[in-house]
């Protein structure tokens, strides 16, 4: 549950060892998923099909509790969770009715609603739960991972390179920049183009992308091309203040893709 930078990694980890991997994040894009062979689904159908359901979502209002009694009974008996996220998306309580119960089989929790849980938890009482204190990435490797990631993206800004974590742009893994940076520029000039065709620019009301490539469409994303170029369709974009993600969100109702295998 949740597809973001850990998420996906975690479903590729899975898909090697020869899972199944759906998921649910209502924000990550349908052909990023695809790329690595994960279906998107709806919430209450990930609940309901999976073994095992490993969390990394982040905690709002809208994912507080989120996996309740109510979550629970739509589920799978002798489910494994996984919580590796924050505390409070699991109501503590109704977990520890479904493993009671055994509608969970096995939970591993490296959170908790409140740090550290109290003395008398009967999450510290179960032989089925396996808890850690809060540190999933308190690690060496992990530490010196996120300084090496943080000095190379620092050095690709000064150097004005694409970044594959840069927070105002479609995120893409780092091997899909590197096969889409020579086409990036080319991806604004061809918006550029595309209005001065049309009289003043004034008569965009759709745009029609088409990739031709020998890759497998599910291989295939372009989400960071597609921003660009709604940067070039722009007539006047403003270099000063101008977004890309904002651009490419505003401009969404206008860009629609499509593939053409060569």
């Amino acid at each position: 549950m949740g597809f973001g930078k850990v998420g996906s990694e975690v479903a590729r980890r899975a898909k090697g060892l020869g899972m199944h991997v759906i998921s649910h994040d209502p924000y990550a894009p349908a052909d990023r998923a695809r790329a690595i062979g994960v279906d998107l689904v709806s919430f209450d159908e990930a609940i309901t099909i999976a073994d095992f359901i490993s969390l990394h979502m982040p905690l709002t209002p809208t994912t507080s509790k989120v996996f309740n009694d109510d979550s629970f009974a739509k589920m799978k008996k002798g489910v494994h969770i996984i919580n590796v996220a924050r505390g409070g998306v699991i109501d503590e309580d109704a977990l520890v009715r479904a493993l009671e119960t055994g509608v969970v089989a096995q939970t591993a929790l490296d959170v908790f609603t409140k740090e550290p849980p109290a003395p008398d938890s009967k999450l510290l009482q179960l032989e089925n739960v396996t808890l850690t204190p809060h540190l999933g990435a308190s690690t060496k490797e992990t530490q010196e991972g996120v300084a090496v990631e943080i000095a190379e993206a620092v050095v690709g800004a000064l150097r004005g390179e694409l970044s594959a974590t840069a927070v105002n742009a479609p995120m893409v893994p780092a091997e899909v920049l590197s096969e889409l940076a020579p086409y990036v520029l080319l991806a604004e000039k061809l918006g550029r183009l595309a209005v001065q065709l049309v009289t003043g620019g004034k008569g965009v009301k759709s745009v029609k992308v088409v990739y031709g490539s020998a890759r497998d469409p599910d291989d295939l994303d372009t989400r960071l091309l597609r921003a660009i170029m709604a940067i070039g369709v722009d007539e006047e974009p403003d270099k000063d203040t101008l977004k890309i993600i904002g651009k490419c969100l505003q401009l969404k109702s206008l860009c629609s893709s499509n593939y053409r295998e060569r």
